[in-house]
């Protein structure tokens, strides 16, 4: 979800789960410490492939510092304010701050 929100938000208009399994499965840290660093990496990394001109960009701040909270409070993605058949253009939302 936060990779579709940074590259195509406002014009994803579904999530698709996955179900995967996993027959060698072990324990791992399910603190929410652990999750935030997982994520915040994973935030990180998305940055680092984004557009030069986009990588400082104030959506890697608000996702880095929560990122829940901006996928269920700021997220333009939930809205779906853009209509269909309109062509998807990656980082469009990003774009319009520039």
């Amino acid at each position: 979800m936060i990779a579709v929100e940074v590259k195509f938000g406002g014009q994803a208009l579904l999530f698709a789960p996955v179900t995967a399994g996993n027959p060698k499965h072990r324990k791992y840290d399910h603190s929410s410490t652990n999750m935030t660093a997982i994520s915040r990496e994973f935030i990180a990394r998305i940055k680092q492939e984004a557009p030069p001109m986009l990588r400082n960009h104030v959506i890697f701040e608000m996702l880095h510092a929560n990122h829940k909270r901006y996928l269920e409070k700021q997220s333009p993605s939930f809205c779906v304010n853009v209509t269909r058949h309109q062509p998807i253009v990656p980082y469009r939302h990003l774009l319009n701050d520039v």
